[in-house]
């Protein structure tokens, strides 16, 4: 069966409790989220940066960890990414 990218958020944005509880319970596994107070919009995407990198500047010190932003709706690829990533380590 083929689905439409929007099928899966007009499923869960009616089903609020559902989404909830699978964000608690990722966030209880792998400790990777990070939530702001805005609406996830194009006009935002300001927002959504200023609040990530404020994030990593505040809990990153004294590490100087490398940084990947990536959203959801952005294609990468991962083995270049690692090799990147390996070889600015070195």
């Amino acid at each position: 069966m083929i689905r439409r990218a929007g099928d899966a958020v007009e499923y869960y944005q009616s089903r609020p409790i559902e989404v909830l509880t699978h964000v608690k319970l990722e966030d209880e596994i792998n400790h990777d989220l990070l939530i702001g107070d805005y609406e996830d919009t194009y006009y935002n995407l300001t927002l959504k940066m200023m609040h990530s990198f404020q994030w990593a500047s505040s809990s990153c010190v004294p590490q100087k960890p490398t940084f990947v932003f990536i959203d959801d709706d952005f294609a990468f690829n991962m083995e270049e990414l690692r090799q990147v990533i390996a070889n600015r380590i070195e």
